[in-house]
């Protein structure tokens, strides 16, 4: 009777374990900068620099969305040297030097 019952105990365990989710059901899943999540796409910080990695390597300059996150620097770097690709302007664009900067002050003053 005791075996059946531990038997009984360690099929429960098991089946528990192999039911929990595993690493890779926790992955966060990307399409382009948006975050693929149940509610629909969501565009995201880490999907963003994702995306801007892997248009910056197409583009010849190898760089992590690791590398991105960690340093703003680097990002600037790599948003300038992507400057006119239109895949990347609006994570780009708040990076970008304003070019009518000089024309908006004179108007101000």
């Amino acid at each position: 009777m005791r075996t059946d019952l531990a038997i009984a105990a360690a099929a429960v365990l098991l089946a528990a374990v192999t039911a929990l989710p595993t690493a890779a059901d926790a992955k966060i899943r990307c399409d382009q900068e948006y975050q693929l999540n149940k509610s629909g796409p969501v565009r995201t910080p880490y999907c963003e620099d994702e995306y801007l990695a892997r248009v910056a390597t197409s583009r010849g300059r190898p760089v992590s969305g690791a590398a991105i996150r960690a340093s703003y620097g680097i990002k600037r770097d790599v948003c300038r040297s992507l400057r006119f690709d239109t895949r990347v302007a609006s994570i780009c664009g708040p990076l970008q030097p304003d070019r009518n900067r000089r024309f908006r002050l004179w108007l101000i003053d």
